[in-house]
């Protein structure tokens, strides 16, 4: 099997495609005098569509055996949704648009995900995964740039922009892109994939999931095994910590937008975010340690309510300086959800190790989808019928209980472990 990374190349411009959609879609609603709901409509709808369309295409995969197929399907699958944004600019369309960019989107996320994870030796793997990583990274960076020298009257250009970027994603993927997907993949490989796949999981704009298996069980039957339901119960409290993530971002476009920033400063400070996030990566390649997640779940989830409280503080004491502090918040805002990511991640892997590892992983992405489905629908009602103060405070209620909740489940654990430990020593 040959292991060039040169269909990596090809990853670049699909992330700055959908990390474009993901700004463009809410600026062009207010632009068109659309309100804070309907860019919660156009979120939801995303995140809605993202959980079956997941489960859809990775079926698909695994029963086609393509993954070029898939992969290049999706880009092409992103032009018509572009021409109909571009001629007609009309909300409930922007909203519709962008439900079915996240359908054709996530028909290329089990693919990519079978070439990375097909694609090195055991001991080169991790390294792989990073690569991939960081022109994902790239590819959001490439995303956002252009962004920095629209105004609002400009979003048309910026969608011929999205255009050729996903002209050149065909063409690199015809180019470079290969057939990749082995009949059998031995036990060992498989473990190591999964050790890595957070990286992956981190940096990745689509949804990932691994396929093949049913998603649904019986939930007492998984309660009564400790160790299924340690799982659960760590599913419980991130999917806690997603539902405070999405009433945040939400409604954040918009109020930045309402406290008079420009757009291309929404831009300058979503660049802010990305830099937090790769500094984060780039940290974690030299000195991740597997026994320290612990201590970075909470830490980070402690970090992302200190980002929410520094991005209403301007509004009551110094709106001068409202643009340069959002640029501060939304950057340790990306810090800390890079270190969650990772711990989180790597705390779900550490747990189902003996478990079906697709089921759970696919799950895990259910869950997160339908938690952000709940808290981007939250974050419209609320901020269109009260205040943006209103949900980005529950949005800190909601991380502060994720943070106390997770440490309700791991003190009881240590209290366990230590409990057994002096009857054996007795």
């Amino acid at each position: 099997m040959r292991t060039s990374s040169a269909w990596m190349s090809s990853i670049l411009p699909i992330s700055a495609v959908s990390q474009g959609f993901g700004m463009i879609i809410p600026l062009y609603i207010l632009y068109l005098h659309g309100t804070v709901f309907n860019i919660a409509i156009a979120t939801t709808l995303y995140n809605l569509v993202g959980i079956p369309a997941s489960l859809f295409w990775g079926d698909m995969t695994d029963r086609f055996k393509r993954t070029k197929l898939f992969i290049v399907l999706s880009v092409l699958g992103v032009f018509p949704i572009i021409m109909i944004i571009y001629f007609l600019a009309f909300v409930p369309v922007l909203e519709y648009a962008y439900g079915i960019f996240a359908f054709i989107a996530t028909a290329a996320s089990p693919a990519l995900n079978i070439l990375v994870m097909s694609g090195k030796t055991n001991p080169k793997l991790p390294k792989y995964f990073s690569r991939y990583s960081i022109i994902s990274l790239a590819g959001s960076l490439v995303g956002l740039v252009p962004g920095l020298f629209i105004d609002n009257g400009y979003i048309g250009l910026y969608l011929i922009f999205l255009l050729l970027l996903n002209v050149s994603a065909l063409i690199l993927g015809l180019i470079f892109l290969e057939e990749r997907i082995p009949k059998t993949v031995a036990k060992d490989k498989i473990e190591t994939s999964i050790k890595s796949f957070p990286v992956l999981n981190m940096l990745s704009t689509m949804p990932q999931i691994l396929t093949g298996q049913r998603l649904v069980e019986t939930l007492h039957k998984n309660f009564m095994n400790p160790v299924r339901r340690k799982v659960y119960t760590l599913l419980i409290v991130i999917a806690v910590f997603e539902i405070g993530m999405s009433l945040f971002n939400t409604s954040y476009i918009p109020y930045l937008i309402h406290y008079g920033v420009s757009y291309y400063n929404v831009f300058f400070i979503q660049i802010a975010n990305t830099i937090g996030q790769i500094s984060v990566y780039f940290i974690f390649i030299f000195f991740l340690s597997e026994k320290r997640m612990h201590t970075y779940y909470r830490f980070s989830t402690l970090l992302r309510g200190t980002a929410y409280t520094i991005a209403f503080v301007p509004i009551f004491f110094f709106l001068n300086g409202f643009l340069y502090v959002n640029v501060l918040a939304y950057l340790i805002g990306g810090l800390a959800y890079a270190l969650w990511n990772i711990a989180s991640s790597v705390l779900i892997f550490g747990h189902i190790k003996r478990l079906k590892k697709g089921h759970y992983i696919g799950l895990w992405t259910a869950i997160i989808g339908v938690s952000a489905v709940l808290g981007s629908f939250m974050s419209g009602i609320i901020s269109s019928y009260s205040s943006y103060l209103y949900t980005f405070g529950l949005g800190i209620v909601f991380t502060a209980l994720s943070y106390v909740l997770f440490n309700k489940i791991y003190e009881s654990g240590e209290r366990k472990k230590y409990k057994t430990a002096s009857s054996q020593t007795d």
